[in-house]
This record gives structure tokens, sequence and C-alpha cells, in this order.
């Protein structure tokens, strides 16, 4: 889902995405830059090539 908000305000993706606490997501969203899947930008954030890659790999497997 990150992939169609990037650069989204944390306020604007709880919004778009359902969560009901925006400080919940905030957290998420850190964990998933310690894993090196996000990249924080001035405001919100961007997927990681290394999750795009992951994302492409994934989505052609479901293809295959």
């Amino acid at each position: 889902m990150l992939e169609k908000v990037s650069g989204e305000k944390a306020a604007n993706l709880k919004a778009t995405m359902n969560w009901e606490n925006k400080e919940i997501l905030k957290r998420q969203v850190r964990n998933l830059k310690e894993l090196g899947f996000t990249i924080s930008l001035g405001i919100g954030c961007n997927l990681s090539p290394r999750e795009k890659a992951f994302l492409k790999h994934e989505n052609a497997r479901d293809k295959g």
C-alpha cells in the first residue's frame, strides 16, 4: 500500500489505510525503515529499492 501513497503525511496515511491511531502507524513505518524497506522523505516515506525489488519478485511469483 505504501507504494501508492509515497510522500504522504501520517495523518493522510491513517485515513487512507484505515488505521485508528496515527502513532501506531508511524511506529510501523519506522519499523519498516529499520528493516531497510522504506526511505524517509522530508514529509512521509517512500519504498526503498530493496522493497521494490521484493515486491516485483513477489508479484512475478504470484503470476507464475
